[in-house]
């Protein structure tokens, strides 16, 4: 009985163990593009998106692209403060993008671009886990930016469709750029992170399978025939006679029929346990071999928290915006007098200006 309860164990401990390396799957990626400013063809949005459709990943990957030739409404008296400004202009598109991000639950990376008449401006933010664990920096958010800068700017020299074009190049160029940062980058899977100092952990998805895994597998197969094999031999002995606990005298019946076995019952409860025990051991292994992968980036140092791979969290991620303003004329025009460029409705609340592509 007792060799029984310990091979009944190990069966399901391997099952539990192999199972996760059996689900494991890359994800596609995902762009999402708002184009409140018309600055794209739909051909143009199409090509991009299957750049990031046709890519995998070891873990979500979004972009998010909003255009506006307006700002909300309920951000316009702060923008008429920018005027010429290009600093206070930063400052105020980083805020409103970084806000837009909250306010649609985006997560990964955000693109917001304004354009009116002559001026625009291009401004990047990703959330804390696409920063610190998936290595996507200051750096490389001025390079994703610069695609679409020199596509605006040389859609400047254009006319009709090709300044439309010129935007699709830029777009399906930024695309293609944050697939080749991206892939082979993952959030850990960890239910706890050691905050320890202050690490730029990048977490590369494996390339291939460990040999731990491919046992983990083998023993998997084999535990699931012996299951099978055992519950069939269970249920085709278990009406037989034999001693259980009894003997001589004492007849049939006792714990079990089959000669002394552990009938159905028993081995229906050996594999419960021998589940709950491999699961167990497989969240202390898992946990703590992720903890020594990837030491937290969080404030402080000390004992183990809980984990915040910094998925969806916009705040301290990765951030920077460049594009032509002041230098370019038109924008105390635009922005003075409280009527002309910037009236109508807009929407109120969270929602993103009205305005067409008409500037063009």
């Amino acid at each position: 009985m007792r060799s029984r309860f310990q091979l009944g164990c190990l069966a399901f401990l391997a099952f539990v163990l192999g199972a996760p390396v059996l689900q494991a799957k890359d994800l596609p990626g995902v762009l999402h593009v708002e184009d409140q400013a018309k600055l794209f063809s739909e051909d143009g949005v199409r090509k991009a998106k299957d750049v990031l459709q046709n890519s995998t990943f070891g873990s979500a990957t979004h972009w998010s692209v909003v255009t506006m030739a307006e700002v909300p409404s309920n951000k316009k008296a702060d923008f008429e403060a920018v005027g010429n400004d290009k600093d206070k202009a930063k400052r105020f598109f980083a805020q409103l993008a970084t806000s837009l991000a909250k306010d649609q639950s985006e997560k990964g990376v955000f693109t917001l671009v304004y354009m009116k008449g002559k001026q625009f401006l291009v401004e990047t933010v990703t959330d804390r886990g696409t920063d610190r664990f998936r290595d996507f920096t200051d750096a490389d958010v001025g390079n994703l930016n610069n695609k679409l800068i020199t596509a605006i700017r040389d859609g400047k020299k254009l006319e009709g469709e090709q300044v439309v074009a010129s935007h699709d190049t830029g777009l399906l160029s930024g695309a293609e750029f944050v697939v080749d940062q991206l892939k082979g980058t993952k959030l850990p899977n960890a239910k706890k992170v050691n905050a320890v100092g202050n690490i730029n952990t990048q977490v590369k998805e494996s390339t291939g399978m460990s040999l731990g895994g491919l046992i983990c597998i083998g023993l998997s197969l084999v535990a699931g025939i012996w299951v099978i094999f055992a519950v069939i031999r269970a249920l085709t002995r278990g009406g037989q006679g034999g001693g259980g606990m009894g003997g001589g005298g004492q007849g049939g019946g006792g714990m079990g029929g089959g000669g002394g076995g552990m009938g159905f019952m028993g081995s229906f409860l050996t594999g419960m346990v021998g589940a709950a025990a491999g699961m167990w051991l497989y969240n202390s292994l898992a946990g703590n071999s992720m903890n020594n992968m990837s030491a937290g980036d969080q404030s402080g140092a000390g004992d183990t928290g809980t984990a915040d791979t910094g998925e969806g969290n916009f705040d301290g991620g990765a951030q920077g915006g460049d594009g032509d303003w002041g230098d370019t004329g038109g924008g105390g025009a635009d922005t003075g007098g409280g009527g002309g460029d910037w009236g109508g409705d807009t929407g109120g609340g969270g929602d993103f200006g009205g305005g067409g592509g008409g500037d063009w």
